[in-house]
């Protein structure tokens, strides 16, 4: 197994010798502790259930295949991958941003209920309660207008709420 660390070669390490430990101070360059001390939820309860999850693109190429988790109340779940490897299609499908093929995406408020989100629009689930944080592969493209600054960035997100900039 060879380890790249900012696009730099830095070792390889047999497969049968590699231990988490030693490929995440390869990976990091330095030594990690990955014991970290939570408290388990208190009275935990399923908030979001993704079944069976396929999208596939305007191209007709799959790009998420049968994904399923569940994630419950006072959890934090991070999706992490190698570009093109799915997980922006995940997330957009969970917002209402593009269409499933096949599968199930269930919201269960606070309030009680169950919201099937995969025939809801991008606005429906926001407006819902479902709020997602997302990190993109391509920053400058996708989360940010280059020509803009920072504060102009951040403003568009006020936009549609007609705040007293925009009347």
């Amino acid at each position: 197994m060879a380890v790249l660390r900012k696009g730099q070669y830095i070792g390889t390490i047999e497969t049968k010798d590699a231990t988490e430990e030693s490929l995440t101070e390869m990976m990091v360059g330095k030594k990690v502790s990955l014991n970290i001390e939570r408290p388990d939820p208190v009275n935990p309860k399923e908030r979001l259930n993704v079944k069976g999850l396929t999208c596939i693109s305007r191209e007709g190429v799959k790009t998420l295949n049968n994904a399923s988790f569940t994630a419950n109340s006072g959890e934090i779940l991070g999706i992490a991958g190698v570009a093109g490897s799915g997980q922006r299609e995940l997330l957009e499908a969970i917002a209402g941003l593009v269409p499933s093929a096949e599968g199930s995406i269930s919201y269960y408020p606070p309030e009680g209920g169950e919201k099937e989100l995969t025939s809801m629009s991008a606005a429906e689930i926001a407006r819902i309660g479902v709020r997602l944080s997302f990190v993109p592969e391509d920053r400058l493209g996708m989360g940010l207008v280059g020509a803009m600054d920072m504060t102009d960035n951040m403003m568009l997100r006020s936009y549609r709420k007609g705040g007293p900039f925009f009347r």
